[in-house]
């Protein structure tokens, strides 16, 4: 067969499977249509149902939450100690006026605006008809509570109550508090059954101290609860109510689930968990494509039945203004876009009256089509949840044209590719054909040419073999070095797996390199977790990185590391080396030293908690004596009314009479019982003050305490000054200004070691009469303290040397010159500074700022 001939059986065969391919893609086209818009229709429909499950696997998990936190047996103490402080709390004020003008204030600053542009329906007059007991407890935990709107649930109880109610609050709300967050509510309430009385919250919103059956309380959903409940005050079961605008929390949208529990001997208590609604949100705004087509569904809600949104819209979250603008073509009212902009939310606001809304409420599930405000037609998949209590539908929606777009371009897309796969070959079959005319002519050519080309690959080739030899000395070498070292290293790719480590990693790993090869690092040494941020920032940076000190926990004691980073600075290698040094006997050496300032510091204190408790001790005893005297005069007295007898003669009975009143001339009874009193309250006060001197001794005896925790510095502070109180005596003021700072993560224990350094220092550089300023504030992310004194002051030539370990300028056998050293890394382990200035003559100033996390 010539070539010619050739060519023409090629073309033909082309052409006829080129015109059978056209037609079986034509064929194929309206049946693929349809498939995948059944296909859309089915995952629509899946996807609806999926959403709707997870939503009520959330609430359905927090109504188990609910329930579990009331098992526990502390709960019932909790809640019989404040309903009686609430109950006993006095029912009038004397300040009735003051008090109802500083809360006034508060609302006006705090709620009200934000009330108005929301377009709550409450006014200031309303906010304010509370009793005068809620007027008392709400301006004692809310308005002087100088934590801001949202956070004042960190406050513990005000520091002049000494009533029944601020008591065990500072007792329970710890727990309270806890408990909330373990069952992750926003918030935690306790409702009198009987008379609607919300007598704690955690939060302290201006529900705290109100009432459920008046006031705008009586319209809320809280209230639809407690009225639910009292109804059927079925004990062990967990009731529900919907979202609904919520006054005290800023009218934002708050769902409610109560319990009642019985108490032994008390009424029945409602304990309350509010949710709000930003984990529905984070349910029903993820983003899901179809496996169909690449499109996102065009919106994610739910609706209640109330026929509102009761989740934000995710198109209004992706693009407000966009949303928003829809709307107003849509011929929304204004006031309605208004709220919207108010709440940065459609939830509670936005109504939705799609048929397949009607179809959810009824317990359908399935997929619809219809036509929204901007006659753009939808694809509507939705599912109800069945809460029992609350009805809601999953809905999502899709633009049916953009879907039915996408399928048709994607038909489309497989034609023009099959029609342009055969042109392809078409056009690479008459090259191959040429190519194959020019073959002949330059085989003979090309043989030449590859024989010279042969003896130079032969050349190239020893010259590789002599260049792998180096290679691999050098790779000998290299691992040579590596294996000498006497501590671990390893060698890490960018994803922090091994690619090569020495001995010394082996042995700690006790794991073969063969099967270490490719293992993440944090598999074989978990000590390295908490470094891995460190060795990505080595490789990302190109700069070397440190850890100054890492803990392993072992059954023979706690072992410290130091680890180096060092980033692999070759351009085909990305990676990090890493090195573990061992320090641990460092670190005890470190410990050792601190624990000596320790014991110097129990020197300290010793004499000082001696006389503090000696002087109530001495009161309490010389005050019993004096009692019992007291006691023994009444008692004579009483012995003598007791000799009376009925049926004795009138003669014996008056002179029994006139000899009792003969003894109470001589002790002046009404001095006797009102001494009696004094010497009550003066034994009475020298125990409070012996118990607080214990207390204060407990909150700065914390020096062991090994884990991080959140702690009030001012505690700190004020229990450091009383057990120093015998360093001060007369002849030194403490000036303290306390500014409203957090809680920090923190050692208390070694942070009231750093006080008591500075603040004896302070008092031994007073030569006579002085004074101690402290201040406290917040400055950015981190508290600052400052000790200031009017002392001698340090000279400028000391000033550098203060921090040097056994530096000290008292007398032989007055200091360890330990103490300022040893507060600078209690500092500096806690991610702080220390700094001080100093004036001869003049005074020092000592500057700590610690960061609040």
């Amino acid at each position: 067969m010539s070539i010619k001939q050739s060519i023409g059986l090629m073309i033909l065969i082309l052409f006829l499977g080129f015109a059978a391919t056209v037609f079986f893609v034509t064929i194929q086209y309206t049946q693929t249509t349809k498939e995948v818009e059944n296909r859309i229709f089915s995952q629509l429909s899946q996807k609806a149902l999926l959403y709707s499950e997870q939503v009520k696997d959330l609430i359905s998990s927090w109504k188990a939450n609910t329930q579990n936190i009331t098992q526990d047996p502390s709960l019932d103490v909790a809640i019989k100690s404040l309903l009686k402080g609430f109950e006993e709390f006095p029912s009038e004020t004397k300040n009735e006026e003051d008090l109802r003008g500083q809360l006034e204030n508060f609302i006006k600053q705090n709620y009200l605006k934000i009330l108005q542009e929301r377009q709550a329906d409450v006014t200031l007059q309303q906010l304010m008809s509370v009793s005068p007991k809620t007027l008392a407890l709400q301006n004692e935990f809310i308005v002087n509570n100088a934590f801001p709107l949202g956070q004042k649930g960190d406050f513990f109880a005000p520091e002049n109550d000494s009533s029944a109610y601020a008591q065990a609050h500072e007792t329970f709300h710890p727990y309270l508090q806890s408990m909330m967050v373990q069952a992750g509510a926003d918030d935690l309430l306790l409702i009198n059954l009987d008379n609607g009385s919300i007598f704690y919250t955690v939060q302290k919103e201006i529900d705290f101290a109100n009432n459920l059956q008046q006031g705008y309380l009586a319209g809320s959903n809280l209230a639809a609860l407690y009225k639910k409940i009292q109804t059927n005050p079925q004990t062990g079961s967990v009731n529900l109510v919907d979202y609904a605008f919520y006054i005290p929390s800023l009218a934002e949208p708050r769902i409610f689930l109560g319990f009642p529990i019985q108490t032994p001997g008390q009424s029945t208590i409602i304990l309350v968990l509010k949710f709000g609604i930003e984990k529905i949100n984070a349910i029903m705004q993820a983003i899901e494509t179809t496996s169909a087509i690449t499109m996102e569904y065009e919106d994610q809600y739910l609706v209640g039945f109330d026929f509102k949104m009761h989740s934000d819209s995710r198109l209004y979250k992706q693009n407000p203004a966009k949303y928003l603008n829809d709307l107003a073509e849509a011929k929304v009212s204004p006031k309605t876009i208004e709220k919207i902009k108010a709440y940065d939310s459609t939830a509670l606001i936005v109504e939705v009256r799609y048929p397949a809304v009607f179809q959810g409420l009824t317990g359908t599930r399935g997929v619809d089509t219809s036509v929204n405000a901007l006659d753009k037609e939808l694809l509507i998949g939705f599912a109800p949840i069945d809460l029992t209590e609350v009805n809601l539908v999953a809905i999502l929606t899709m633009d049916k044209g953009e879907a039915l777009k996408q399928i048709r371009w994607v038909t489309f897309e497989i034609i023009a590719t099959v029609i342009a796969l055969f042109l392809l070959i078409l056009l690479y079959s008459l090259f191959l054909l040429r190519i194959n005319l020019r073959l002949e002519g330059l085989v003979v050519e090309k043989t030449k040419d590859l024989n010279e080309k042969n003896i130079t690959l032969n050349d190239t080739l020893m010259s590789l073999m002599q260049t792998q030899e180096q290679l691999s000395q050098s790779e000998k070498l290299v691992s040579n070095v590596i294996n000498s070292m006497p501590y671990p290293m390893i060698i890490l790719n960018d994803n922090q797996e091994i690619i090569l480590w020495n001995y010394e990693a082996e042995k700690q790993a006790n794991v073969s390199f063969d099967k270490a090869k490719g293992m993440p690092l944090c598999s074989l040494f978990p000590i390295f977790e908490k470094a891995n941020e460190k060795i990505s920032l080595a490789t990302q940076l190109k700069e070397p990185q440190k850890i100054d000190k890492i803990a392993s926990k072992r059954p023979e004691g706690n072992s410290y590391f130091e680890v180096l980073i060092y980033p692999l600075l070759s351009e085909s290698i990305t990676g990090s080396a890493v090195l573990l040094l061992d320090i641990t006997e460092r670190i005890k050496l470190s410990e050792n030293i601190q624990q000596q300032d320790k014991l110097a510091s129990i020197g300290v204190l010793t004499a000082g908690i001696a006389h503090e408790i000696n002087n109530p001790i001495n009161f309490i005893t010389g005050n019993i004596q004096a009692l019992k005297n007291d006691f023994k005069d009444i008692i004579e007295i009483l012995e003598a009314y007791f000799t009376l007898k009925e049926d004795m003669n009138e003669e014996s009975f008056q002179k029994i009479l006139k000899d009792i009143e003969a003894k109470k001339e001589i002790i002046d009874t009404p001095y006797t019982i009102q001494e009696i009193y004094n010497l009550l309250k003066g034994i009475e006060e020298g125990g409070q003050r012996t118990a607080s001197i214990v207390k204060d001794l407990r909150t700065f005896s914390r020096l062991d305490e090994s884990d991080m925790k959140k702690a009030n510095i001012h505690e700190g502070i004020d229990s450091t000054l009383t057990l120093l109180g015998h360093n001060f005596k007369n002849n030194i003021e403490i000036i303290k200004e306390y500014h409203p700072i957090p809680k920090i993560e923190c050692y208390p224990g070694k942070l009231n070691q750093v006080f008591m350094n500075i603040l004896v220092n302070a008092a031994e550089a007073i030569r006579n009469k002085g004074i101690i300023w402290i201040k406290t504030e917040k400055v950015n992310d981190s508290i600052e303290i400052r000790i200031k004194d009017n002392g001698v002051g340090i000279p400028e030539e000391n000033l550098k040397k203060i921090f040097e370990p056994f530096y000290t300028t008292k007398d032989v056998g007055k200091g360890t010159g330990l103490g300022l050293p040893i507060s600078f890394s209690i500092i500096s382990e806690h991610g702080g500074t220390i700094e001080v200035n100093s004036e001869v003559g003049v005074g020092t100033e000592f500057i700590i700022s610690l960061p609040i996390k």
